[in-house]
């Protein structure tokens, strides 16, 4: 998670920089769009966190069920259809 949350922040600041480095340009001319990039990327960054946070949550919640089932009776199983 803190691995996920760092890189993240990584293309942040690269999405970033390079909005600045193109704003730099013609600061004046294209001044929107390096605002535009930047709102962009940051929109981006928060939904792909978003997404993985999910992901995460699902995977934990994936574990829990396969405890559970592991746990069950052997008959319970054979009645169910889970091998």
């Amino acid at each position: 998670m803190i691995k996920t949350i760092f890189w993240l922040f990584i293309v942040n600041v690269v999405c970033v920089l390079s909005g600045v480095v193109m704003g730099f340009v013609k600061l004046f001319e294209i001044s929107p769009l390096w605002l535009s990039i930047t709102s962009l990327c940051v929109f981006v960054v928060l939904v792909l966190a978003l997404v993985l946070l999910v992901l995460k949550f699902l995977d934990e919640i994936i574990k829990k069920v396969k405890v559970f089932i592991d746990g069950l009776p052997k008959w319970l199983k054979k009645l169910l259809g889970i091998k």
